[in-house]
């Protein structure tokens, strides 16, 4: 009976006289063959991640420029926030709050990340609103909010019923857990986010996440674009 180093040797014996054959058969060399087998390899996976990425950014691409999008798809955005929210996803942590003025490119660096991983955007005035309605509709929002594997709430501070708001964001904060990751965009600063809300909720975002404060000239009017 062959041993297993035997079976390996006579795969990999099987596999070099194809690629002699195939090399031969297009009047190029092995290793040229084999270059170009990666090559195309790359290109595959390079159009799989793009179609990818674009088909998680669908329910959202009204929110962003065209050329944003296009930017995002191609995995050439290039921003502050954006850094931060990349570093985020390498890291283990559950929470990442993005704060700063409108236009330095929160949202868009969050949607990047939905377009790599897929998730959900709920903003700060839909979560409100889900959580002080009980139709069919509130309680889907709430469920797929809650069990979402990377969920953004966008523009927290905006809801104009400022307590349901913070009992939602309570809520939401407290069961979003197991493994799930959150990013939250805020114009608010610490202070306004620890009066505005719940102070064990904002606790556990300081304990668990990591907040970044965006500075620069806005984004808006330049060569880039987005909350």
């Amino acid at each position: 009976m062959r041993n297993i180093s035997d079976l390996v040797a006579a795969a990999m014996a099987a596999v070099d006289a194809r690629d002699v054959a195939e090399a031969e058969a297009s009047g190029i060399g092995v290793d040229e063959l084999r270059k170009q087998r990666e090559a195309w390899r790359i290109e595959a996976a390079e159009a799989d991640r793009r179609a990818k990425c674009a088909e998680n950014l669908a329910p959202y691409r009204g929110l962003i420029r065209p050329d944003d999008f296009a930017r995002i798809v191609a995995g050439k955005l290039d921003s502050g926030a954006w850094r931060a929210v990349d570093a985020w996803l390498a890291s283990p942590t559950a929470f990442l709050i993005l704060r700063g003025g409108k236009g330095t490119g929160k949202t868009v660096a969050t949607l990047a990340a939905i377009g790599r991983l897929g998730g959900n955007l709920l903003t700060s005035l839909e979560m409100a609103r889900a959580w002080k309605q009980e139709h069919a509709e509130a309680q889907q929002l709430r469920a797929s909010a809650i069990g979402s594997r990377l969920l953004v709430i966008d523009d927290l501070g905006t809801e104009p019923d400022r307590a349901s708001g913070a009992v939602a964001f309570q809520e939401l904060v407290n069961r979003r857990q197991g493994g799930v990751r959150t990013i939250i965009t805020t114009n608010l600063s610490r202070e306004q986010m620890t009066t505005a809300y719940d102070e064990r909720t904002i606790d556990r975002l300081r304990h668990g996440g990591v907040m970044v404060s965006l500075r620069g000239e806005s984004m808006r009017g330049g060569g880039h674009a987005g909350k």
